[in-house]
C-alpha cells in the first residue's frame, strides 16, 4: 500500500480498530511467547521483515502499519551502537594507531590526535549525519514517486540500520582480512542491500534501479566528504587560533 494512496495529501489519518478477546489456546500463548522475545514485533522482527520483505515493510510503515516495527531512530541507534562499539574495539583502533605513530611532526601528531577524538572516536554520530546525504540524493532520483524528504529519511535511516546489522554479522571477517580490507566489505554490503531494498521499495525494473541507487550512493558520499572536509578545515582553523593564542601567552 502506497502512502501516496493512503495519506491523500493530509497529515494526518484517524483509525479505529475494535479490540476483541479470545480464549487462550496453544496458538496464542506461542503468539505471546514469541512477542516477548521480540520475534512477532520490535527488534527481531524488525531485522527479519527488512530482510525478507523490505519493500513492503518500508511501505506499510509510510503509510499506516507502525505498531510492530522498531522505530527507525530506535533501531539505528542500538544496532551501529553495538556495531561501532565493538569495531573500536577490537579492529579499527589498531590502524589509527599505527597512523598516529606513523606522525613526526609535532603539529601533525596534535591535529591526528584532535581529529581522532572528534571524528574518528565520533564516527557513530557522523556515520548518522551521513544519512542525510543520502535521503537527500534519494528524494531527487526518486521523486516521481511522490514521497516527501522526511519519507526519503526514515526509509534510508532503516536501511543504514539494516546495513549496520549485516556489517555486525560478518564483523568476524575482519579478524581474519584486516581492518582495512573489511571496508570494502563494508561497502559491497552496503551497495548491494540498498539496491535490493530499494528494488523492492519503488517495484521498479532491476536495472533501474541499480543505476540510481549506484548515482545515490556515490554522490551520497561525495557530498559527505565535502562536508567532512569543511568540517575539517574549520577544525584546522580553530586547531591554529587556539595555537596562536597560546603561543601569544607564554
Amino acid at each position: 500500500m502506497s502512502p501516496t494512496n493512503t495519506w491523500k495529501d493530509k497529515d494526518q489519518i484517524k483509525v479505529r480498530k475494535e479490540k476483541t478477546y479470545k480464549r487462550f489456546s496453544g496458538k496464542s500463548v506461542l503468539a505471546e511467547i514469541l512477542d516477548v522475545v521480540l520475534v512477532n514485533k520490535g527488534l527481531f522482527y524488525t531485522i527479519k521483515q527488512l530482510t525478507l520483505a523490505p519493500g513492503e515493510t518500508l511501505r506499510g510503515y509510510l503509510g499506516t502499519e507502525r505498531e510492530k516495527l522498531l522505530s527507525a531512530a530506535k533501531y539505528y541507534i542500538l544496532i551501529t551502537g553495538i556495531f561501532y562499539f565493538i569495531y573500536f574495539r577490537f579492529t579499527h583502533a589498531n590502524y589509527i594507531d599505527d597512523y598516529m605513530d606513523s606522525l613526526s611532526e609535532d603539529d601533525a601528531y596534535d591535529f591526528a590526535m584532535y581529529f581522532q577524538i572528534y571524528f574518528i572516536d565520533q564516527l557513530s554520530v557522523w556515520s548518522a549525519v551521513g544519512i542525510f546525504f543520502f535521503a537527500w540524493m534519494s528524494f531527487l532520483f526518486f521523486r516521481k514517486f511522490n514521497y516527501n524528504y522526511m519519507e526519503h529519511l526514515v526509509v534510508n535511516t532503516y536501511i543504514g540500520a539494516q546495513i549496520g546489522f549485516y556489517k555486525l554479522v560478518t564483523l568476524p571477517v575482519s579478524f581474519l582480512i584486516g581492518a582495512k580490507s573489511f571496508n570494502i566489505v563494508e561497502a559491497i554490503i552496503f551497495q548491494v542491500y540498498y539496491t535490493y531494498a530499494f528494488h523492492y521499495f519503488y517495484r521498479q525494473r532491476f536495472g533501474t534501479t541499480l543505476w540510481k541507487t549506484i548515482l545515490v550512493v556515490i554522490l551520497g558520499y561525495a557530498l559527505f566528504f565535502l562536508f567532512v572536509l569543511f568540517m575539517s578545515a574549520l577544525f584546522g582553523i580553530y586547531l591554529g587560533i587556539r595555537e596562536s593564542h597560546q603561543g601569544n601567552s607564554i
